[in-house]
């Protein structure tokens, strides 16, 4: 297996963790627009750092291509 097919298997994966991260923090938005419950430190924290590794992975694979 070539460097560029490993590469493009761990990204694909990582892709896959991140949109299964990313229906938590839809989850806990609901929550918060349909409850009225409060949002906390952690959920922002949660938020920034899901959304973050996002990013990294979309930097990643747009310069990978």
């Amino acid at each position: 297996m070539s460097f560029d097919e490993l590469a493009k298997e761990r990204l694909a994966r990582a892709v896959g963790i991140n949109v299964s991260s990313v229906n938590e923090i839809a989850a806990d938005s609901r929550r918060i627009l349909l409850l009225g419950e409060p949002i906390t430190l952690r959920y922002l924290f949660a938020s920034i750092a899901v959304l973050g590794g996002i990013a990294l992975v979309v930097i990643e694979k747009n310069s990978a291509s």
